[in-house]
């Protein structure tokens, strides 16, 4: 009977990749966020060596993960004691499944339907989960990493993050400050930031570029949807704060009157949906492939903003 380690935090709110729910049900091949996701679609139909190879590096950043949180718990008593004590066990128990890793006859990597990664290893089962929601995005980069030092990653495919950076390595962006006009930072596929004063420029700038940064995740997101077949209802779309069960720090993306969506880390589109419904004439244009240029009245807060903690 297979046994089920639950994470120590029982942070298993995870992942519903960028188009997994909503791809697979219409269309062969979902398009992968990132390389993590790219590799986790790669294995269901890759060699056992090959998923032996992920789960050794999964299970190797999940030890290294949670030793990690037991040397920050030092600094705080209120996690010491019990807790301490169930994720060095925890470790313990990892490292033994990892040790047995090489004799064991059969290895699956399964993503659940709300987009959590399981790793099945003979009789044990392994949840991929770092210690803290925030974390996670790293965690899976650094697996990601590691498998990709070890064997030839290009066949896993392009990721819509790959192409939103390779666009913005082309790209540049400059400061329009004059007395007779707000202060606008200007990019060249036309997405502009609009502020209402010059002070704090360099946070500003900031804000624009992860702002910026976010719309044209959302654009290739978009154009995954449409190149394999997806329906998208332009009066449907809406981005709005991750729910329960979805991977921590991302947001659901609404893009149909009957419920269809995927997640995606858009945390200041979430918090900020004028910007995205300001932007709708400028994605439809893009995704026609024309060039296209949206002003965004950018709040101030966004400047100002903290990222969510655990």
């Amino acid at each position: 009977m297979s046994r089920c380690i639950p994470f120590a935090r029982a942070t298993c709110a995870l992942l519903c990749s960028v188009l997994w729910g909503l791809l697979a049900a219409e269309a062969a091949g979902p398009i992968a966020q990132t390389r993590f996701d790219a590799l986790v679609a790669a294995m269901a139909g890759d060699s056992p060596a090959a998923r032996q190879l992920f789960a050794d590096a999964a299970l190797a950043q999940l030890i290294a993960a949670n030793a990690a949180e037991v040397r920050r718990s030092s600094d705080e008593p209120a996690r010491a004691g019990g807790w301490r004590r169930g994720t060095l066990s925890f470790i313990t128990h990892l490292q033994l499944v990892r040790q047995q890793l090489p004799q064991v006859a059969s290895v699956e990597i399964v993503r659940e339907a709300h987009g959590t990664v399981r790793l099945i290893i003979g009789d044990d089962q392994v949840m991929l989960s770092a210690p803290r929601v925030s974390e996670q995005p790293a965690f899976e980069a650094r697996v990601a990493d590691q498998v990709c030092t070890q064997r030839d990653c290009v066949a896993a495919g392009t990721t819509i993050d790959e192409v939103v950076v390779a666009r913005e390595q082309r790209m540049t962006g400059e400061w329009a400050l004059a007395d007779s006009a707000p202060p606008m930072y200007s990019q060249a596929d036309g997405l502009h930031c609009v502020f209402e004063n010059v002070r704090h420029l360099r946070l500003k700038q900031a804000a624009c570029e992860a702002v910026t940064r976010e719309l044209r995740l959302l654009e290739e997101s978009l154009r995954a949807v449409l190149q394999h077949g997806g329906p998208l209802d332009w009066a449907a779309l809406k981005v709005e704060r991750g729910r329960e069960g979805g991977r921590g720090g991302r947001s659901r993306v609404s893009y149909g009157a009957s419920g269809r969506y995927f997640e995606l880390d858009l945390p200041h589109l979430a918090a900020e949906p004028s910007v995205v419904q300001g932007a709708i004439p400028w994605l439809q244009t893009r995704l026609r492939g024309q060039r296209a240029t949206y002003v965004i009245t950018t709040p101030e807060r966004l400047a100002y903003r903290v990222s969510d903690t655990d």
